[in-house]
């Protein structure tokens, strides 16, 4: 978020959106199982962090293509 734009690897960025939330989703279901509850409100709220910026990634990736120029903006 501090970085410039143009050292953004939007790649990077989308595919470890995408692997956070199937992770987060195998942990919640281990805090479950344990009744870690503290821990399951936790991973709730950074999933719910991840899924609303999730629909952000495609946009990152497609203004960091390598196609987009100077003259595009």
């Amino acid at each position: 978020m501090s970085g410039s734009f143009y050292e953004l690897d939007a790649g990077a960025a989308e595919k470890f959106v995408e692997d956070s939330i199937r992770t987060l989703a195998g942990v919640q279901r281990y805090f479950k199982d344990k009744e870690i509850l503290p821990m399951c409100k936790i991973n709730e709220t950074v999933k719910k962090q991840l899924e609303e910026f999730r629909p952000k990634a495609p946009l990152m990736v497609a203004l960091r293509k390598a196609g987009m120029k100077d003259r595009h903006w």
